[in-house]
């Protein structure tokens, strides 16, 4: 689009032709696409699990699935379908269908279990989602969110909140939580924070889900987080 050459860029030709490839995107904005497509690569394309997965349940999302590790030196991971409800499952790698069951039990016995706790607005005692040691779990929530209603309290209970969207607090003293697809817990603010498009220091900082040698954000082509996803309630 740009050239020292006027004739190259100002002729009808040019803006004629500019978009007869694409779909959307482009120095000339050549469209837009359905809310829940993304573009990619100047064509609408609908959210798609990325199978290189790299430890991120989030590249899983689009399906559903999970992201497990099937190999190691090197680590290698894939999408896989989660576990049933009322499937064996391992305390230490749960992967139960998020929002839907959680793994319930001890080691060897444990199975995938249905959530029953009931997200804020409630009575307190149908959303308490800590266990016996008092540790908080976001995996027994609906919307994956265990933290105090007042976070500066001292002896306030967690319980069942909404999604944790960017900004809202996500680990810490006050808060357990797995953040909005297209966001993570930033360990420092202990808060969520928008993936990068641009710099990273590791795969996770990512909106792709990778990032290179070079400490910049890798596209995949895969569409993982549509307008429709984004302003859903």
């Amino acid at each position: 689009m740009f050239s020292s050459n006027p004739a190259d860029v100002c002729d009808a030709t040019f803006f004629e032709d500019a978009c007869s490839s694409l779909e959307c995107g482009a120095h000339l904005a050549c469209g837009a696409c359905a809310d829940g497509e993304c573009c990619v690569n100047g064509l609408c394309r609908p959210p798609t699990r990325d199978d290189d997965c790299l430890g991120q349940d989030q590249l899983c999302a689009p399906s559903g699935y999970r992201c497990v590790q099937t190999g190691e030196n090197p680590d290698t991971y894939e999408c896989q379908a989660p576990l049933a409800i009322g499937d064996d499952c391992d305390p230490e790698e749960d992967l139960c269908e998020l929002g839907v069951s959680y793994c319930a039990g001890a080691s060897g016995s444990a199975v995938c279990t249905a959530i029953t706790l009931q997200t804020l607005p409630t009575n307190t005692s149908d959303g308490i989602c800590t266990d016996a040691e008092g540790e908080p779990h976001p995996e027994w929530c609906p919307e994956l969110n265990c933290s105090k209603r007042n976070p500066d309290s001292t002896v306030d209970p967690f319980v069942c909140h909404p999604q944790a969207r960017v900004n809202d607090p996500c680990a810490g003293d006050s808060a357990r939580a797995i953040c909005e697809r297209g966001s993570i817990c930033d360990p420092d603010t202990e808060r969520c924070v928008p993936r990068s498009l641009n710099t990273c220091e590791e795969d996770r900082d990512c909106l792709s889900g990778h990032c290179s040698s070079t400490g910049l954000c890798r596209s995949t082509g895969l569409c993982q987080l549509d307008w429709a996803t984004v302003v859903s309630p």
